[in-house]
């Protein structure tokens, strides 16, 4: 899969989310990275958000029970999902089965 963005900011992350889970990638102007064995994908393209900091400032006063001090905030964009067959099903329609 490749990941392609412009005018990054220093520090963005994309985020490549499936229904198996997700996975942070530092951002660049192009990332080739392989496609989880999933049914479907989205990439996320984060910006810091001071997550580490909030989540300093933040449990003390509320706790660690509020997704405020947790939660990526900003993003500032996402494709939609992709439905992607596992690599077993591509192997097996490669081969006429």
């Amino acid at each position: 899969m490749r990941i392609r963005g412009e005018n990054l900011l220093p520090g963005a992350t994309y985020v490549v989310v499936s229904d198996v889970g997700s996975t942070p990638i530092p951002a660049r102007p192009e990332v080739v990275t392989t496609v989880p064995d999933a049914k479907w994908v989205r990439v996320e393209l984060r910006r810091p958000d001071a997550r580490d900091e909030r989540r300093e400032l933040c449990d003390p006063i509320v706790g660690d029970q509020t997704t405020l001090c947790r939660d990526g905030l900003l993003v500032d964009a996402l494709t939609s999902p992709l439905y992607v067959r596992s690599a077993s099903g591509c192997e097996a329609a490669a081969n006429g089965r």
